[in-house]
């Protein structure tokens, strides 16, 4: 029986919560948890407030610490990440001298001082999952956010270049963005590992909409979000026969001032499989950000139609329109919405995509042949 490699993730998109980023990196460590041939330990990093992660497949490590937004700029300015305080640092780098891996991963490009570390010292082979090419993520958030953002910016700048300097294997989310990969950092895509997910559990749908067509838009206050629901609200929704409803830590609060019967916001929904099922078609009018928007599969797995605009299908497959419907304009919008029928509450070209493209069971397999190749070529 062939032993078991050793694997340490280190990981601070745990913290994120149920946002795009914390659930792609809590399916990543599952997934790498999941290995026949893995043993798996995960330093989690983030605030000391934060929840550990339960999981009987590997083993936990607590490198949580006291977080606020000055020693985030004091972090920023010695380029680490947010939630790493210089004495985890150093117990992390101890962690890995004593720990004997085989592998050393990082499910974010923003630990580029780790990954320079072990190189130098040779400790073990290094992976990073590029979640998006943070560079050009952190500057458009500096590009709205102020000051701070600006220093927050400086600092991922620096950790990527570092990390995509010395790290030995690339894992991109989006495989569009290795052109962007090679011009900041002359750096190639080792693997393609997008979006993945289990499907969701589902309810019944209703057989028919007793107001007729309802849209759906999911996601956090998060910039992008906010920039690309007002744009909506302002220049699609008041032109179309349609309701629509927004779901969303935050976004009741942004869209607040907006007076229109045919605009319904939820807030926060812990259980999003009686919003989804009661609406016919989700929109993402998504303009700036990086990555791939995980809300866009999340909608294939509940089996619904998108419509969104060209850079939110960055990463998604061209030449599925009747899964996912590209808008340029306001008037593609208004079209499309204006000839979507009423009664189809499942579109099963979206069921057949997420399963071959983007169901849990699929990915693993396709990766766990990368990971024991790199594995295999270590021995």
């Amino acid at each position: 029986m062939k032993s078991k490699k050793k694997v340490l993730l280190v990981t601070q998109s745990l913290s994120y919560g149920a946002t795009g980023g914390g659930n792609q990196s809590a399916n990543f460590a599952q997934m790498l948890a999941q290995m026949p041939s893995v043993a798996l330990d995960i330093a989690v990093f983030g605030p000391e407030q934060m929840l550990l992660p339960q999981m009987d497949s590997a083993t936990v490590l607590d490198f949580r610490c006291p977080c606020h937004r000055w020693r985030t700029l004091w972090r920023s300015l010695q380029v680490q990440p947010a939630f790493v305080s210089g004495r985890m640092y150093r117990r992390l780098k101890a962690q890995i001298r004593n720990g004997q891996y085989d592998l050393v991963v990082a499910d974010i490009s923003l630990f580029g001082r780790l990954i320079r570390y072990v190189k130098k010292h040779r400790l073990a082979p290094t992976m990073a999952y590029y979640q998006n090419v943070e560079y050009d993520f952190s500057r458009d958030q500096a590009r709205v956010g102020g000051l701070k953002y600006h220093f927050l910016h400086w600092c991922v700048a620096r950790n990527e270049a570092l990390c995509s300097r010395y790290v030995d294997y690339t894992v991109l989310v989006n495989d569009e963005e290795e052109a962007r990969l090679q011009q900041l950092y002359g750096r190639k895509m080792d693997c393609h590992l997008p979006v993945f997910m289990h499907r969701p559990q589902r309810t019944v749908a209703p057989s028919e909409s007793p107001d007729g067509l309802r849209m759906l838009f999911v996601g956090s206050d998060f910039y992008a979000n906010v920039h690309g629901i007002k744009w909506f609200v302002e220049q699609v929704l008041p032109h179309v026969d349609a309701r629509l409803t927004v779901v969303g830590r935050g976004l009741d609060r942004v869209l607040a001032s907006y007076d229109s019967p045919r605009l319904h916001c939820l807030g926060f929904v812990p259980d999003l499989a009686e919003v989804y099922a009661s609406h016919q078609l989700v929109v993402a009018p998504i303009f700036v950000g990086a990555g791939m928007k995980v809300k866009i599969a999340e909608a294939l797995g509940y089996g619904k139609a998108v419509a969104a605009t060209p850079f939110a299908l960055s990463g998604y497959p061209g030449g599925e329109p009747e899964a996912l419907h590209a808008c340029a304009t306001a008037q593609e919008f208004i079209g499309y919405i204006a000839n979507f029928p009423k009664n189809k509450y499942i579109c099963d070209a979206s069921d057949a995509l997420f399963d071959r493209l983007y169901a849990f069971e699929t990915v693993v397999g396709q990766f766990g042949a990368f990971l024991e190749r790199i594995l295999h070529d270590r021995q």
